[in-house]
């Protein structure tokens, strides 16, 4: 899958597993910070990759997220359980699944059989 699509599943597996905020995550496999903000809930997500100009957004039941990729035109399915992940990035027509530890989620993608390392970035700022 591309790679600023696994970057956002990143973010938004995380976010829904840890309920905490982030302003965005270090990938590991660009060697890079990418700046992403939204809102979590377990009802609802909403992304904005804001790098890539991406935005990801959809609705879940029991953990089961219908995700709209709306830069690619593509749907993601995104099935939390736990501290694992995993579902279908229906762009590149590949499954992924990961776990998510700490500040940090493992993520790996069956497209090409890698397994990429991401570390969330602190909270925003409180004024």
């Amino acid at each position: 899958m591309k790679s600023n699509v696994r970057s956002v599943i990143a973010y938004a597996a995380w976010r829904c597993i840890s309920g905490k905020q982030s302003t965005g995550v270090f990938d590991s496999s660009q060697s890079k910070h990418i700046s992403m903000s939204g809102s979590v809930t377990p009802d609802h997500l909403d992304i904005h990759d804001q790098d890539e100009s991406c935005h990801f957004s959809g609705d879940a039941l029991n953990s089961r997220y219908s995700l709209y990729n709306a830069a690619d035109r593509h749907h993601v399915t995104l099935n939390i359980k736990g501290d694992r992940f995993s579902g279908h990035d229906y762009g590149s027509s590949s499954n992924f699944s990961g776990k998510a530890q700490g500040n940090f989620l493992n993520l790996y993608d069956c497209e090409d059989g890698t397994s990429v390392a991401f570390r969330m970035e602190g909270p925003p700022a409180t004024p």
